[in-house]
């Protein structure tokens, strides 16, 4: 026999360089599928439906087979169209399942001329509308939400909250609580992840956290529909997700209540990785509180249970968390100890990545130490000049606030930063030093202002600042930039943040700097969007995309992070970067309604238990 021969049904454009190319391939097609089409031809002429739908479903398998995602959609889309004329429910089913075999393997992306990269997924959504929406309904032609979970990891979030707003009111349709609950609980999952999402992209409209509580608190009136054996346990991962929500929305009281709810009962129902969740979140609240004994212990109470169950993995990323928290409450000893913790475990699980980032997080902790003994020296230094009265010894004094606030600054402490910058402030008028001085400390006392939350203070301090100044274009930019974040984080009007990140854009595209100018760009589309400005959002959404082409083409974007990145890390940023941040692709659950749910760890890890398997 000769050498089995695999044809390539269909070529895109890339792939070939143009229309022609794809016109000239397509007599090339093998004979089964030239002859397919021919009949698929006479059926469509002569209204035999039922043999159209033969012919396009051989056809679909053929073109699924050799990888031709194109003409696969182009049969689906047909398909779908002739299931809704014939109103055939198992037909609708069958496209929606070639859908998701495509979005299942491991394709590429296929860009259609609307510009969407993943049209599968919004094809599969489309038979809820074709079967969905009639009379008829049965529960049988509901459709699962996994296609919500998977349209969520790829961060379509408008179109995972339609698709679930429909699967909602389908479910109503049938007068199915268990199901709407189901929903409910996918929408508020959705709502949270894009409004991380937001705030990864330094946006910071709550709508999505309003409507995620407001559809937890719906979902929290069906518990009854949901059979006694799970009650308990639906009810509390309900809980756990309203305390995310409302650690979200800056209220921890309430917060640690729900938290505190969902941790009793997962104890109850002796469900120790959800316990260690529940104590994870608990950390959390606690960690914005500044409770640093509480929050360690939490912490320390997971790790007890991921040991107990021998889970590697989960203790590995624990310790990181534990040594990240450390960090942030200047526990620089017992963050050594954690990494090197994680160290060890990595080796054992052999995780390269890991292993990196605990080394890396020593180093941090090992520079902090050093620069902890310089300002206990400097605090010493400080001490006894005070005690002298002369011009001299005040302008050393001048010089040595202002090197201990710059290294509690680098060490998070805002707090005693801000005091050495408002005596060196104070120093400064007396010794009538440069003005160039004065702006350096007055972005300082900016920079610490904005970290505790002094909004108004912090404004006046960057304003001050700009007047007359007489740095670098550069400087100028990065404080504009900070000033703009400040006002969105204040609510200030859409007048006075448009002007600050026009003048930011501006002031980027003279001096060349794209990522100054993304920065910018990405506010100022907020902004519009949030403040009822269509017409500007797509002009500055038209030239964030040609920003971004540029930064893509240059190179910049793997250029390392700008300086005012650096200055806005958080403390979560950094232990992101050592393992314990955005990873949206680790998997915490299975759903409670018996379908399989891969729901990822937004930002922080906060990200939803919500289902568990029957």
């Amino acid at each position: 026999m000769g050498k089995k021969i695999t044809y390539g049904l269909y070529m895109g454009t890339k792939d070939v360089g143009g229309d022609d190319a794809q016109s000239d391939h397509k007599d090339n097609l093998p004979k089964q599928t030239r002859r397919l089409l021919l009949q698929l031809q006479v059926a469509e002429s002569e209204r035999d439906l039922p043999y159209v739908n033969t012919l396009l479903e051989t056809l679909g398998d053929l073109y699924q087979d050799t990888d031709d995602i194109s003409k696969t959609l182009e049969i689906a889309k047909k398909e779908l169209n002739l299931a809704d004329v014939l109103e055939d429910t198992s037909e609708a089913l069958k496209t929606q399942t070639r859908c998701k075999l495509l979005n299942d393997g491991n394709h590429k992306p296929y860009l259609t001329e609307s510009g969407n990269r993943f049209p599968y997924l919004e094809l599969s959504i489309d038979w809820v509308d074709a079967i969905g929406g009639r009379e008829k309904i049965t529960p049988d032609r509901l459709p699962d939400l996994q296609l919500t979970q998977k349209l969520r990891r790829l961060e379509q979030f408008d179109t995972a909250i339609n698709y679930t707003k429909r699967y909602i009111v389908n479910a109503e349709r049938l007068e199915d609580g268990a199901e709407q609950l189901e929903g409910l609980i996918e929408l508020a999952l959705t709502h949270i992840a894009k409004w991380e999402d937001d705030q990864d992209r330094q946006q910071t409209d709550d709508q999505d956290i309003r409507d995620a509580m407001e559809a937890l608190k719906k979902g929290s009136t069906l518990i009854s529909y949901v059979s006694k054996e799970r009650r308990d346990s639906v009810r509390a991962d309900l809980n756990l997700n309203i305390g995310i929500t409302f650690r979200h929305a800056n209220d921890m009281t309430k917060a640690v209540k729900h938290f505190t709810k969902a941790l009793e009962a997962y104890k109850t129902q002796k469900n120790r990785p959800f316990e260690a969740r529940a104590y994870f979140n608990l950390a959390m609240c606690f960690q914005d509180m500044d409770n640093a004994e509480l929050t360690l212990k939490n912490l320390n109470n997971e790790l007890k249970i991921w040991q107990e169950l021998g889970d590697l993995n989960e203790q590995a990323r624990t310790y990181m968390e534990i040594a990240a928290r450390c960090q942030r409450f200047c526990r620089y000893d017992e963050a050594i100890a954690a990494s090197k913790q994680c160290i060890g475990l990595s080796e054992k699980i052999d995780d390269k990545d890991a292993r990196c980032k605990a080394q890396l997080a020593v180093r941090k902790a090992q520079e902090c130490i050093g620069k902890q003994a310089q300002v206990e020296a400097l605090t010493d230094t400080c001490a006894q000049l005070r005690k002298m009265s002369d011009a001299s010894s005040n302008r050393r004094l001048f010089d040595i606030c202002g090197e201990r606030g710059n290294l509690l600054l680098e060490l998070r402490q805002w707090g005693d930063a801000l005091k050495d910058f408002y005596e060196q402030k104070r120093i400064g008028y007396t010794l009538k030093v440069p003005k160039r001085k004065v702006e350096e400390i007055l972005v300082n006392l900016g920079d610490c202002l904005t970290e505790e939350k002094r909004y108004p203070d912090a404004i006046r301090c960057y304003r001050e600042g700009l007047e007359r100044f007489e740095g670098t274009q550069e400087e100028r930019l990065q404080v504009l930039l900070r000033l703009g974040k400040v006002l969105i984080a204040h609510g200030e009007s859409y007048d006075p943040i448009a002007r600050i990140f026009e003048e930011a854009l501006s002031l980027g595209q003279r001096i060349s700097d794209l990522e100054s100018q993304r920065m910018a760009l990405l506010q100022l589309e907020w902004a519009a969007m949030t403040h009822h400005h269509p017409g500007k959002a797509r002009s500055y959404q038209n030239q964030l995309t040609e920003v971004e082409a540029l930064i893509e083409a240059s190179g910049a974007g793997s250029q390392g992070t700008s300086s005012l990145e650096q200055d806005f890390l958080t403390a979560d940023d950094e232990s992101g970067a050592t393992g314990s941040g955005s990873e949206r692709a680790r998997s915490l659950c299975t759903s409670n309604f018996g379908k399989p749910s891969r729901v990822p760890y937004t930002k922080q890890m906060f990200v939803t238990i919500c289902h568990r398997q029957k």
